[in-house]
């Protein structure tokens, strides 16, 4: 008998923290696959952007903002056929960090 999968959401520093310890480890064969999620919060395939080697968190967190907009997005980091990280993360509007006077990075110009 199949057992049934419940939608994990995980917002919050639980998931924040995940993520920045899978990137931590500064893997050189790491792939981040973002997926956009549709209203009933499952991922859009094929996936939205796909970044090799992420630098950081931030960075990829970064790039999603100014490439791909606000809205919810799965992230998954693999480094070959490990998982480090799967979870669903809010982004918010560029915008916004503009509007505070934040620098906007070259690579996102």
């Amino acid at each position: 008998m199949k057992r049934k999968r419940h939608r994990q959401t995980h917002y919050g520093s639980d998931s924040d923290d995940r993520l920045w310890k899978a990137l931590a480890t500064r893997d050189p064969y790491a792939l981040a696959y973002v997926y956009r999620l549709e209203s009933r919060g499952r991922p859009i395939k094929p996936y939205a952007a796909k970044w090799e080697a992420p630098e950081s968190a931030e960075d990829l967190l970064t790039g999603i903002q100014y490439h791909l907009g606000a809205g919810e997005y799965r992230i998954i980091v693999r480094s070959g056929r490990r998982m480090l990280y799967s979870g669903i993360v809010g982004v918010g509007s560029p915008r916004q960090w503009r509007r505070q006077g934040e620098c906007v990075p070259a690579q996102f110009r």
